[in-house]
């Protein structure tokens, strides 16, 4: 009797579970039967250009969630379905006229609710601050005042409109116009919902693009109706519900949003779509359940021992299963201990559970100080930056690129990690973890290098490429006016040809550090390269900068480096108005540059050339008498084969510079006591070359540097530095040639006495035309040795 009632009261049970799930079934009909008989067509409307959830595809056709959604209600409620897609502004008009029935997707707001009835939810999103990459936004404060693109009319447009943050918004029709906005430049910021966002990044190629974190609202989506359109409305509940429990909501769901969505929101649809699976399979096994009873009430027994078997093995399982847990849990704490980055674990209150070494160097905190504490205590950013609250109550990961890290003593390092949720195997947050490193280093160096990559490290002024930059920059009636000087250091190669480029270095320094202490704050300098420099003067009338072209000019004339007076030639011009362009201005200046250079550059060469020499005089007393002797040597033969006035004084001037070259060349090896090794010969050799150069740099004296050049060429061609022979020697350099090589034989050295004249009579003589010019040296030995000897005679000089 007892069975007998048991299994009564469990067939009652049977009943009632029938009754509720058949009676929600012929509510669901008798709701679809309310429907109008007539209404065949239903017509969706949506936004043209909203992808994924409602767009236009390659053919022409509405696609995306919202389409494909409201399709499928329209096929399961035997409706026949249209679409219109259009402006979102245009839409919403619509659907209050009655153009159009529902609105696919509609974000809810009790503002909208005022006007429209919103079906059940079927999509939930939200909005965020999208950035170039490189670029970030920590909170909505840092929009104030910014411009930022919105789409025209959507809920995160709204959303910041009653922030009041005085927003210069730029409203577009799209999503992707938005974000192409940031990308191009023309925007500072673009606010709009991240799925959308994330579906146009990808779809479209804006990979410099990225969201910031921010949670620009959190908005539920649904379909709407005109408001009292009661029927309609609850028929399309009575749709979404049925998808949903058929699981093609999910797929929509899957092939449009999921790839697209923040992962809180997937979790919490894949959560409840487990919900609705587990439903259903109770339900199965419900009705299995009943048509096995009897079968089952006989297997009890065996069931039982057996599942008591199976339970015994299950906690045997169990207790290996705790203990190999256990061991995992002891090596991963020993791993996060050792590793070399800094790790800090929280629980989900923000208390610090676990501290490793790394942090401890990085924070200024031991372990025993930290754990316990709360993280924001130990972990302080100068930002003021809260990525841990961001991370637990988002349950998502979060970058953090660069960043001060306040350390326990104040000192400040820069660090970049990452923060991430610990979740459960329910997806329940139970803590934090935080794993970062110092950058300190490579911020420095990136510094670096951008500071060598604008700035000239010779000068410590701006380069070329900066200037570019900055022109741009002026480019602005804000600036007017605007004035530029040029500047152009006079002789730079003149000076390093002959004292090289150490000397010519400190005149490039001591260069612009005339004009940086003329300009002060009033402008920037910068070099262009070489030796010529650029003064950018915004808000400069015509007169300061005149005056402040004076100011450099006495300055410089003041300084000098290696007994060489500073020389710049400088040019100026102003723009006072946009008609004008900079380049135009530049130009401008560089000519006045370019006519005040053309009388500088003459008489500071000829300054330069002086020096020169009196600096090789000092270091060699002996070159002097030697030039003095060489000039007036060729004076004499000029004058012994009838040369004219005008050729003699050249032939002086060779003679007083034919040795200048010799500036460059070591004092030791000049003062060589012994003979020269070969090394030491080549060497000396080019003091040819170097007075070609020196005297070179002056244009009115290019021929004269040619017979400095060539004054050691031979008559057989074996000499230096180009081997020319005969008549391919110029006439001058045959002269210097023998004057030279007279002097030197005449003349002491460190390393020989010096040739009695018929010593050096017959020397020359031996050498006449394979060294010397013949004919030369028959007029110096006829001519012009009686001369010289007469003259020794005459000032009482030792015979030689």
């Amino acid at each position: 009797m007892d069975d007998l009632a048991m299994h009564l009261r469990r067939g009652m049970l049977l009943v009632i579970t029938f009754v509720l799930v058949f009676g929600g079934v012929c509510l669901a009909q008798a709701i679809s039967s309310g429907q109008p008989n007539d209404r065949t067509v239903v017509v969706f409307g949506d936004d043209l250009h909203y992808p994924p959830f409602s767009f236009r595809d390659a053919q022409g056709q509405p696609a995306g969630f919202s389409v494909e959604l409201a399709m499928a209600v329209g096929e399961l409620m035997g409706w026949e379905i249209e679409f219109d897609l259009d402006h979102w502004s245009r839409v919403v008009d619509k659907l209050e006229s009655g153009e159009i029935d529902v609105i696919a997707g509609m974000f809810y707001t009790p503002e909208r609710a005022q006007r429209f009835d919103f079906a059940i939810r079927h999509a939930v999103a939200s909005g965020d601050v999208f950035t170039r990459y490189g670029d970030g936004v920590r909170s909505l404060e840092e929009l104030r005042g910014q411009r930022v693109a919105v789409q025209e009319g959507d809920i995160v447009h709204e959303y910041l409109r009653a922030q009041n943050l005085d927003i210069e918004f730029l409203q577009c029709p799209t999503v992707v116009e938005a974000l192409r906005m940031v990308a191009d430049g023309e925007a500072d910021y673009a606010a709009v919902l991240r799925v959308p966002a994330y579906f146009s990044i990808a779809e479209y190629g804006l990979n410099d693009l990225r969201g910031s974190g921010l949670i620009l609202g959190e908005y539920d989506y649904s379909m709407a109706v005109r408001k009292g359109d009661t029927a309609l409305l609850l028929a399309l509940n009575e749709g979404l519900q049925a998808l949903n429990a058929t699981g093609r909501y999910a797929e929509i769901y899957q092939k449009w949003i999921s790839v697209h969505e923040p992962n809180a929101f997937r979790d919490a649809l894949s959560r409840y779509g487990i919900v609705m699976g587990v439903l259903a399979a109770l339900a199965v096994v419900a009705f299995i359940w009943v048509a096995s009873l009897r079968q089952a009430v006989e297997r009890r027994t065996s069931d039982l021992e057996a599942a008591n078997q199976q339970l015994s093995s299950q906690f045997e399982l169990l207790k290996q299963t705790e203990q190999d847990l256990a061991s995992e849990r002891d090596l991963l704490h020993t791993t996060l201990l050792s590793v070399g980055e800094a790790v800090i674990v929280t629980d989900c209150l923000g208390a610090i559970i676990m501290f490793n070494p790394a942090a401890e160097s990085l924070t200024g905190w031991s372990a025993k100080q930290a754990i316990g504490k709360d993280f924001h205590e130990v972990f302080r950013l100068a930002s003021g930056l809260d990525p841990l609250t961001h991370v637990l109550t988002n349950e998502c990961s979060m970058e953090l690129e660069k960043e001060s890290l306040i350390s326990r003593n104040g000192q400040e390092i820069i660090v970049a990690g990452t923060f991430a949720p610990i979740l459960d195997r329910g997806n329940q947050v139970r803590g934090g973890i935080v794993v970062f490193r110092d950058i300190t280093a490579q911020v420095e160096s990136q510094r670096h290098i951008e500071y060598l990559s604008y700035c000239d490290s010779l000068t410590g002024l701006y380069n070329r490429r900066w200037v570019q930059m900055q022109l741009k920059h002026f480019n602005d009636a804000a600036f007017l006016p605007f004035s530029v000087i040029i500047a152009d250091m006079n002789g730079l190669k003149l000076t390093n040809d002959a004292f090289g480029h150490a000397v010519g270095d400190e005149l490039l320094k001591s260069t612009s550090a005339v004009i940086q202490e003329v300009i002060g704050d009033s402008g920037v300098c910068a070099r262009l390269g070489g030796d010529e420099f650029i003064v950018l003067l915004p808000n400069t009338d015509r007169q300061t900068t005149q005056n402040l072209v004076r100011r450099i000019r006495e300055i410089a004339s003041q300084r000098q480096v290696a007994g060489l007076v500073l020389s710049v030639s400088l040019g100026w011009e102003t723009r006072e108005d946009l008609d004008r362009t900079i380049h135009d201005v530049i130009k401008h200046a560089e000519d006045d540059m370019y006519k005040h250079k053309l009388l500088d550059q003459p008489v500071y060469r000829a300054r330069a050339i002086a020096v020169i020499l009196q600096s090789l005089y000092d270091r060699t007393p002996r070159e002097e008498d030697h030039s003095l002797r060489v000039a007036h040597i060729c004076e004499l033969i000029g004058e012994a084969l009838d040369m004219d006035m005008e050729q003699i004084e050249k032939l002086h001037t060779i003679g007083m510079l034919h040795d200048i070259g010799k500036i460059s060349i070591e004092r030791e090896i000049l003062e060589k006591p012994g003979p020269l090794t070969k090394d030491e010969y080549v060497h000396i050799q080019r003091h040819a070359e170097l007075g070609y150069r020196i005297i070179g740099a002056m244009s009115e004296m290019v021929d004269i540097a040619e017979y400095i050049l060539v004054h050691h060429e031979r008559f057989d061609g074996s000499g230096y530095p180009r081997g020319l022979r005969g008549r391919q020697i110029p006439y001058y350099s045959r002269i210097v040639a023998v004057a030279d090589a007279w002097d030197a034989m005449t003349s002491p050295r460190p390393y020989r006495d010096a040739m009695t004249i018929e010593q050096a009579a017959a020397e020359l003589y031996a050498n006449a035309g394979t060294q010397f010019d013949p004919r030369i040296v028959e007029v110096f030995l006829e001519k012009v040795l009686p001369k010289l000897a007469a003259d020794e005679a005459a000032v009482g000089g030792p015979s030689r």
